[in-house]
């Protein structure tokens, strides 16, 4: 029922199953950011949608992420031809914000290093309230980590 509700299917298919299914194995093999793959898909109604959301795939897996995308596209036109409703219950339950490695090590450097208190409010809004639109200058911690930051691992105790 939530992988359902992640991806907009307000009434259940036996095919459902195994468009969910397709849609983890592509973004395992494509490499694409889990939150961010079911938060961008309820923008897919336009073509800068399409693509900002495919281009979370691995160059290699975009043909196939498209050609899942329509198949989903389909689905949801039986349920909601105008896709009007669609994209607003799959924010409910799909966050944009996630307390990822790179975020908590910025809040923690702004603390530790700098006496920055004012940063780390900001990020605590942002995870305590992760279904909701923030201002501009904090989207960007929507985002997966950029290069330098991908293999960051930060502790529990940090």
């Amino acid at each position: 029922a939530l992988m359902r509700a992640k991806l907009g299917l307000s009434a259940g298919s036996e095919a459902d199953d195994d468009l969910a299914t397709e849609l983890l194995a592509l973004m395992q093999a494509g490499m694409a950011d889990y939150p961010l793959s079911f938060r961008l898909l309820s923008a897919t109604d336009t073509l800068a949608g399409r693509s900002a959301w495919a281009w979370l795939f691995a160059e290699a897996s975009r043909p196939a992420a498209f050609a899942w995308l329509d198949r989903w596209q389909a689905r949801i036109a039986v349920l909601d031809p105008s896709f009007t409703a669609t994209p607003a219950a799959m924010n409910v339950v799909n966050p944009k914000f996630v307390l990822r490695n790179w975020v908590a090590e910025t809040a923690i450097r702004a603390v530790e290093d700098n006496g920055d208190v004012a940063m780390l409010a900001r990020i605590f809004r942002l995870v305590t309230q992760p279904f909701a639109e923030h201002a501009a200058p904090d989207q960007h911690f929507a985002a997966p980590p950029d290069g330098s930051m991908r293999d960051l691992e930060v502790s529990c105790s940090s």
